[in-house]
């Protein structure tokens, strides 16, 4: 008996996604030491992804699915090095794919949407190699085409990804471990877009249009988890491996310049999430809520204010392997509920009105009179991204009731009430020092007072007590410069 194999043709695909300025190659500093483990730690990988996802595929696309899954769980769980071609490109094994009666085009797509919704899978990229071979076994030859998917350059040693895989999904559960103490899908939802917006930052050069960064280890939850920049690939996957490990469904979305998630919410119904457009890089807190919970309809309208409109027009594939997407924003169960929370910690420094950031909220409707029912308020105020007003308080007015609410599109929160008393003697909570100014030297004075190095009056003492819980510690020192962060 004779067996040989020939490889007759090479075709290779090797395709990018660009989402939203890529979804791109970091050359943020990957500070991370690899611990000394040179084989990968039993994890239940599964957790990272859905079924939901297979739902409906067809039965020839869930077979290439599972086929897929059945490769890259080997070189995860594994030491083997990635195979190098005569190109000089790094692939791993093939699997067979027209036996399935699929060309080099349709497995592609399959390939595209294995990818989207493995995050476990961080070191293939979005590139594949087709092959014809022939194979002879006694007088009979057969000919095959079969998909090699193409390798991270930083994964192709097999005993340098066992450590970086170790390393990554360590970090990776913490963040999972963190946000799991939050009571209820939302408030978890909300716990992960939080993490990983005040973990990360979308890449500043694709930001600036060089698109050559839109790939490579930005592709993947790498850039996130062991560097410090990303694109929207990034955080798309990142999500969805958190989401899905607390048990929140969660597939990804994506179009032809972006990426995202969808996600089951308390109602059994589908949102989109968009955790790269709720990351804001500057000023405090640096994200918003506003992506969250969001329908069709919603995303359509935010799309045609946008310069590309169409950055959630869903790839044809996509839409039809997702999940019905409801067209109607989320709104949890409850007669008063609101996702947008009342303004906390309304306190007057010098002559404004200062609160808390509202998560999610885009602007603040600030209303004052003379009288607590406010039949007639004299002042009103509409300032977006703002979290304080200054007041002017005419002569012979003792006492001025003030009350603030955040609104986010068509939502609002409850009002948020505060007093100002001008016949009583005031003082500005946070100037320390008694200079009429709350700065960072009032800050300094608390922190050295924390560690012994001064000491206050009783006076000193009630204006460092910015949170009012009747102690001066490091958090007063942090709301100061969080207030002059939003003042600035």
């Amino acid at each position: 008996m004779k067996f040989t194999k020939i490889i007759s043709t090479i075709a290779a695909i090797a395709t990018a996604f660009m989402l939203l300025g890529g979804l791109g190659v970091s050359a943020a500093a990957e500070t991370y030491t690899y611990a000394a483990r040179s084989s990968v730690e039993s994890r239940d990988w599964s957790r990272y992804t859905t079924s939901t996802a297979t739902a409906n595929l067809s039965e020839n696309e869930r077979e290439l699915y599972n086929r897929l899954d059945e490769l890259c769980m080997d070189y995860l769980t594994s030491s083997k090095n990635a195979d190098k071609t005569e190109s000089g490109e790094y692939y791993t094994e093939t699997v067979q794919i027209d036996d399935l009666g699929f060309n080099d085009k349709d497995a592609f797509e399959v390939l595209s949407w294995f990818k989207h919704n493995n995050p476990q899978y961080y070191f293939i990229e979005n590139g594949a190699e087709f092959r014809t071979y022939t194979y002879t076994y006694s007088s009979t030859r057969t000919t095959t085409l079969e998909m090699a998917v193409s390798f991270q350059d930083f994964a192709i040693n097999g005993a340098k990804r066992a450590q970086i895989t170790n390393t990554m999904f360590d970090k990776l559960d913490e963040w999972i471990d963190e946000c799991s103490s939050e009571k209820g899908s939302l408030q978890k939802i909300r716990a992960i877009n939080r993490k990983i917006c005040e973990s990360i930052k979308y890449d500043p050069r694709v930001s600036a249009g060089y698109d050559s960064y839109a790939a490579g280890k930005n592709q993947s939850m790498y850039s996130v988890l062991m560097t410090d920049e990303t694109v929207c690939a990034g955080y798309e996957l990142t999500f969805g491996a958190m989401a899905n490990a607390l048990g929140i469904d969660t597939l990804a979305a994506y179009s032809k310049n972006h990426g995202w998630n969808v996600v089951k919410f308390n109602d059994g119904k589908y949102y989109y999430v968009d955790v790269t457009w709720n990351d804001r890089d500057s000023g405090y807190p640096g994200y918003v809520e506003d992506f969250i919970g969001i329908g069709k309809n919603t995303a359509a309208k935010v799309d045609a204010d946008q310069p590309t409109r169409d950055s959630h027009v869903l790839k044809s594939n996509a839409e039809r392997w997702l999940p019905t997407i409801s067209a109607g924003d989320y709104k949890e169960s409850g007669e008063n509920y609101t996702l947008l929370k009342a303004p906390q910690n309304i306190r007057m420094v010098d002559s404004r009105i200062v609160w808390d950031v509202v998560y999610g909220a885009q602007e603040y409707e600030i209303q004052s009179a003379y009288n607590p029912q406010f039949d007639d308020p004299d002042w009103y105020f509409e300032s977006a991204d703002q979290t304080s007003v200054e007041i002017n308080i005419p002569d012979g007015v003792d006492t001025v009731w003030v009350r603030v609410r955040a609104i986010c599109m068509d939502e609002v929160s409850d009002w948020t009430n505060f007093t100002v008393n001008t016949g009583t003697p005031q003082f500005s909570l946070g100037d320390v020092d008694g200079n009429g100014k709350t700065n960072a030297a009032d800050a300094t004075m608390i922190l050295k007072y924390g560690v012994g190095a001064v000491t206050l009056t009783s006076e000193e003492l009630a204006r460092a007590d910015v949170d009012s819980n009747g102690k001066v510690t490091a958090a007063d020192a942090t709301a100061i410069l969080k207030m002059l962060i939003q003042m600035a």
